[in-house]
């Protein structure tokens, strides 16, 4: 099995701007349009747990900052 590439939320974006201009064109048959926005809601997942990751990396940030003034 191939391991899969870390993608960056940028690049994510760039690919849901893609996948949105293909839902609204007229000529995407159901069949593409249900593959589109399937790739769509896993994109979505995995940049709210990138966010996610993030926010919890400023938050332990901000603790031992505190910590560090406190001392």
């Amino acid at each position: 099995m191939a391991a899969k590439k870390k993608v960056s939320i940028e690049e994510n974006l760039e690919r849901l701007d893609t996948i949105i201009e293909q839902l609204e064109q007229e000529d995407t048959t159901l069949t593409q349009s249900m593959k589109a926005y399937s790739e769509g809601v896993g994109l979505l997942r995995e940049c709210e747990q990138m966010l996610d990751q993030v926010e919890k990396q400023m938050i332990e940030l901000a603790k031992e900052s505190e910590n560090e003034e406190t001392d």
